[in-house]
């Protein structure tokens, strides 16, 4: 279509304006194709700003549609685009028919019914940015550690991207300033005929643009890039960045960088079980399998996969719950 490649002449231009005369000689069209482009554009929501003897240019850095996207991602990933996706990216991801052989990433800027771990819902406002990738089982050598090393994908990407120092609370939440600012969720697609991992769906949702009236509910517990520094971010190149950074990670020792940004490691907790018992102790560590290690007093230690921790703010020196299952 004539209007994406005007829009994607004017990206190209970054900052600079591109004149209408310029823009229909490299397309090969008329000068009202491309004036009637740019009225198209702008119906979208593109800012485009016009000036005289000048031309045209992008307002805002924040350009978020699949032509955007499609200027980061690496030309392996195949694309899917949704202005809005019913249910979550994870959902549609799972609904696309292919056999599971190349990557592929699913973007969105709102969803309707984003998911946390446990079946909690995720909250997804408006200027973040959701997206799900998948990979198959080719590009995931370390298959048991695929939220782990996601988590170290997005923390490292943001700190690129911002120049603030991002932490992690095990297994899958990044923070920023003590509030969550990502929330990953991975399930798995297995293969029925060999009964393996066919592929891995890493569902990553991240307040970028969020304004903070829309993290209200949240109860202080949770911010943002925007918030924590008044600035609008590209959601297109953060995307594009944690997608490479994630198939590389995957590829890394990551795990000693894990350990140096999990900021439980060191913090009393309450280990308590689903029938009552609390036993309190220190996590010590996170270990090579990626699993919570917690000492106690009288020298034991406990390695769990499957858990959940939650902040316990009322407790002086702000310890930590374990959960377990």
């Amino acid at each position: 279509m004539i209007k994406d490649q005007v829009l994607a002449i004017l990206l190209d231009g970054g900052d600079e304006y591109v004149s209408g005369e310029s823009i229909a000689d490299r397309l090969g069209v008329s000068r009202m194709a491309v004036n009637k482009a740019v009225a198209q554009l702008r119906t979208e929501g593109m800012d485009i700003h016009a000036v005289p003897k000048k031309g045209y240019r992008i307002g805002g850095n924040d350009v978020f549609n699949r032509i955007s996207v499609s200027r980061y991602l690496d030309p392996g990933i195949r694309l899917y685009f949704y202005d809005s996706v019913e249910g979550s990216t994870n959902d549609v991801a799972k609904r696309i028919e292919l056999d599971y052989k190349e990557p592929f990433v699913v973007v969105t800027g709102h969803q309707t019914g984003g998911k946390g771990r446990l079946g909690r819902r995720f909250e997804s406002p408006s200027g973040g940015l959701y997206f799900s990738l998948c990979l198959p089982r080719c590009h995931l050598p370390k298959a048991g550690l695929i939220t782990t090393a996601a988590a170290v994908a997005v923390a490292e990407t943001l700190k690129t991207v911002s120049g603030l120092d991002f932490s992690i609370k095990w297994v899958n939440d990044v923070y920023l300033d003590g509030k969550k600012c990502t929330g990953i969720l991975t399930e798995g697609v297995v293969d029925l005929e060999l009964g393996g991992l066919e592929a891995a769906i890493i569902g990553i949702g991240i307040n970028v643009n969020t304004p903070e009236r829309e993290l209200s509910s949240l109860s202080g517990r949770a911010t943002g890039l925007y918030i924590e520094t008044g600035r609008i971010f590209n959601r297109a190149e953060i995307l594009g960045l944690t997608v490479s950074k994630v198939v590389s990670v995957l590829r890394e020792d990551f795990l000693p960088r894990y350990r140096s940004m999990c900021f439980l490691i060191g913090h009393g907790i309450e280990r308590r079980t689903k029938d009552g018992c609390v036993k309190e102790g220190v996590i010590t560590g996170i270990d090579d399998d990626g699993y919570l290690v917690v000492g106690y007093a009288d020298g034991g230690e406990e390695h769990f996969s499957s858990a959940e921790v939650t902040i316990n703010l009322n407790h002086e020196g702000q310890n930590y719950i374990l959960n377990t299952f």
